[in-house]
């Protein structure tokens, strides 16, 4: 191992020992290959395009009936470079039906599909941000800026009121924010 690359491990470590809030191991797992991303746990160390990313674990379903299921695809992630939190969308390719009362609707999870939404909205404060990185196998990953709240779903949930109130109270003004 050269000067550098020793150098670099030792900022690695001691940034990982700065924003993970617990004890860490003497020796980090760092990975540069997401190919495996059922391998990807807690307090390893994911580099794309030269940043460091701190997995300190795995997001979770939060709709769909499925609530609190582990997604081992999409890691959260501390930035070891700035301390900031993202998400980490990594290569996963899906294909389900959705029903809506009688419609039913195909859906692809794809990564380049997921990039370019990423590059058509950013800068737009009504949509999330964030970017697309490749690790070294030319794997795709979304790099999600995590945005802390409330999110629309559960804010629906919240409000006190039957559907119909909803519907024709809440609803209008919802839209005419959203599509502001």
């Amino acid at each position: 191992m050269t000067t550098d690359a020793r150098a670099r491990q030792e900022w690695i470590h001691e940034q990982a020992r700065r924003y993970a809030l617990h004890p860490l191991p003497d020796s980090l797992h760092v990975t540069d290959d997401t190919t495996n991303y059922m391998a990807i746990d807690r307090d390893h160390v994911v580099e794309l395009e030269g940043t460091p990313f701190l997995v300190r674990g795995n997001e979770r379903e939060g709709r769909f009936g499925i609530d609190d299921q582990p997604k081992f695809w999409v890691k959260r992630a501390i930035d070891l470079e700035t301390g900031k939190l993202h998400i980490l969308k990594l290569v996963f390719y899906e294909e389900f039906r959705a029903q809506i009362g009688s419609l039913q609707v195909r859906c692809v999870r794809s990564p380049e599909k997921e990039g370019r939404v990423l590059d058509l909205v950013r800068g737009d404060p009504r949509f999330m941000q964030g970017r697309t990185a490749r690790d070294v196998r030319g794997n795709l990953v979304r790099v999600i800026v995590y945005i802390t709240g409330v999110d629309l779903l559960n804010y629906v949930h919240s409000l006190p009121a039957r559907h119909e109130e909803y519907f024709h109270g809440h609803f209008p003004a919802l839209l005419a924010h959203i599509i502001e």
